[in-house]
């Protein structure tokens, strides 16, 4: 028989080890849960990344790796029956700005880089505000030597990233441009002619036969 003072002690002992096993219990319950509820948010999130919004987010991916340039090809010669040149194309550079990396506190120095007013690259910037953000926009062309070397020495990451020096090709008419009107130009399309069915496959800062 135990005295009532170990029979005391025994009973303790018991309620201890009870309570220990009841909160090892909660807390191994409790772990599990979470586990659960950390799995089900991971499956939810790579749900939503993969399936709902995977298109959307493969293209985001693809801009961060891929970098849209535009390439402007020369125009053909002009020749007359005899094959003299008529119409002939001379290498020149653009500077466009790529909305994508713009900071318009850029803008005022930019502007001074290349000879402009401010004002006249936010117009530009307005004119093209519907266009996708990743289409750079033509700012000027035709160039000096002191811009080019302004914008080949300004347009890094660190300085001006949203600035871009592309060379293009500009068409050399005879005189000064004598008989352009018949020999034929291009320009950029303008409101009225977005408008025409026959443009519809263009978009504004296209350039068209005039």
């Amino acid at each position: 028989m135990l005295t009532d003072a170990e029979q005391a002690k025994r009973d303790d002992l018991i309620r201890h080890f009870a309570d220990s096993t009841h909160f090892a219990t909660v807390r191994i319950t409790s772990f599990q849960y979470l586990s659960i509820g950390i799995f089900l948010f991971l499956i939810g999130s790579f749900f939503l990344l993969q399936v709902r919004d995977g298109a959307a987010n493969s293209q985001l991916a693809a801009r961060n790796g891929i970098k849209t340039v535009p390439v402007l090809a020369p125009r053909g010669k002009l020749l007359d029956r005899d094959g003299r040149t008529i119409v002939d194309n001379y290498s020149a550079f653009s500077a466009m700005l790529s909305r994508e990396y713009l900071k318009p506190e850029h803008i005022p120095a930019i502007a001074t880089g290349l000879n402009m007013d401010p004002r006249e690259i936010q117009d530009r910037l307005a004119h093209f505000a519907g266009r996708p953000r990743y289409l750079p926009v033509l700012i000027k062309q035709d160039l000096s030597p002191a811009e080019i070397a302004f914008a080949e020495s300004h347009g890094d990451a660190n300085t001006f990233p949203e600035l871009e020096l592309v060379e293009s090709h500009r068409r050399v008419y005879p005189k000064n441009g004598m008989g352009a009107h018949v020999l034929g130009y291009v320009g950029e399309i303008s409101e009225q002619e977005l408008n025409l069915s026959e443009y519809a496959r263009y978009a504004q800062g296209d350039l068209v036969g005039k």
